[in-house]
């Protein structure tokens, strides 16, 4: 690739993800954590449809939703669909990495409704999620 291809491939919705995974995983391995880094462009797009574009946690309507990591890398997270929904800065800096449930309840904008939704798109059933392979 010439250079100039570089970095258009890397201001395309592909190459942005394949930076953020790469920037993942450099740093679960400096931190020896396990790194799960397969979040694809489409599987993100799809997470985006499943909450409307709206912010996982608050429900507002925002134009930069970023990636949170519904269980924190530093907790043993992964960047995956299993596990990455679509957050407003504002709440993936108050939660960082807190746990989900301690965090959440905590806030103004707690909804019991919105978070059975989190839950049942991340197929938690209880406290347990049920992954599925395909």
């Amino acid at each position: 690739f010439p250079s100039h291809d570089i970095g258009r491939y890397r201001k395309s919705p592909h190459g942005k993800q394949m930076v953020k995974n790469w920037k993942h995983n450099r740093r679960a391995l400096e931190r020896k954590i396990n790194s799960d880094s397969n979040l694809t462009i489409e599987q993100w797009e799809r997470r985006l449809v499943d909450f409307d574009n709206q912010c996982g946690y608050c429900g507002e309507t925002v134009d930069n939703l970023e990636q949170d990591h519904f269980i924190p890398i530093t907790k043993g997270g992964e960047l995956s669909i299993n596990n990455v929904i679509p957050a407003c800065r504002s709440c993936n800096a108050s939660k960082s990495n807190k746990d989900f449930f301690e965090w959440y309840r905590k806030q103004p904008f707690y909804s019991k409704q919105r978070e059975e939704f989190l839950l049942r798109i991340l197929n938690y059933k209880g406290d347990m999620q049920f992954l599925s392979f395909f």
